[in-house]
């Protein structure tokens, strides 16, 4: 029984992790963080926490390193972790929590969709499954949609007894909120698309090359130098770069996801 239930577990650790990411992360926005200097740190944090697994568990045992490989991993770097995680955290800044958790849910819908046309996924409407996977695929995008953009009344369910008065300083000290209803859920669906093309192309490079620590390394590494380029345009004074601020510290190393 406790091993079936493992997995379950697991997956709902998993998406409590993300819920506390996204609040972090929030957090450090709201305290005036730029989100290409978050990204860039987070980028070069997840590099260096994984270089020691790669050396240590597939440095003598790694496949030949290809041209073809390296592209591979380009690509991947561009795909789910600049770009992916760009678009994601300036959404989060436009946006709430709350709806980039929602939106994160577009991710399996997303992927099914972009792995069809590579064969990757098969529909067989004829079938019950298939007819699953479309109405399941129906559900999630819209219900994520519609609790994204639908602006309805609100319901009283009263104050919560539980008061964090670091996070209620730092959105006094932001009363000028930068939510943007359209804006911020649009960037993170884009930042779900650009995440499930990385889903695709990880799934063709780890057929060839079967070192997932080495490929991350790699990945984060490459992330870094085009993280770092792209907030040293939008972020030009050094100041801002500064993680003295300990909710940043704490947000660039918790989000880190190789």
């Amino acid at each position: 029984m406790g091993a079936d239930l493992l997995p379950f577990l697991s997956m709902v650790l998993v998406q409590v992790g993300y819920a506390g990411m996204n609040i972090i992360s929030k957090l450090a926005l709201d305290s005036g963080m730029n989100p290409f200097v978050m990204v860039a740190y987070r980028q070069i944090f997840a590099t260096i926490i994984i270089i020691p697994f790669a050396y240590f568990l597939e440095w003598k045992t790694m496949p030949k390193i290809t041209k073809h490989i390296l592209f591979q991993i380009f690509i991947s770097s561009i795909l789910g972790a600049t770009l992916n995680q760009c678009l994601y955290f300036v959404g989060l800044k436009y946006s709430t929590p709350t709806i980039a958790c929602a939106l994160n849910n577009l991710l399996p819908a997303i992927t099914f969709v972009m792995a069809l046309p590579f064969g990757m996924e098969t529909v067989g409407i004829k079938r019950k499954s298939g007819q699953a996977k479309v109405l399941g695929t129906s559900l999630c995008v819209g219900g994520a949609m519609l609790m994204s953009f639908y602006k309805g009344s609100l319901i009283n369910i009263g104050e919560s007894s539980i008061h964090w008065r670091y996070a209620e300083n730092i959105r006094q000290r932001n009363s000028s909120n930068e939510e943007n209803t359209f804006l911020g859920p649009l960037l993170i669906v884009a930042s779900c698309i650009a995440w499930a093309g990385w889903f695709i192309v990880q799934t063709k490079m780890s057929k060839a090359f079967s070192a997932p620590y080495t490929s991350s390394a790699l990945m984060c590494f490459m992330a870094s130098i085009q993280c770092l380029v792209i907030g040293a345009f939008e972020e030009q004074h050094i100041k801002e770069w500064s993680l003295a601020s300990n909710i940043r510290v704490i947000a660039s190393i918790y989000c880190v996801r190789p």
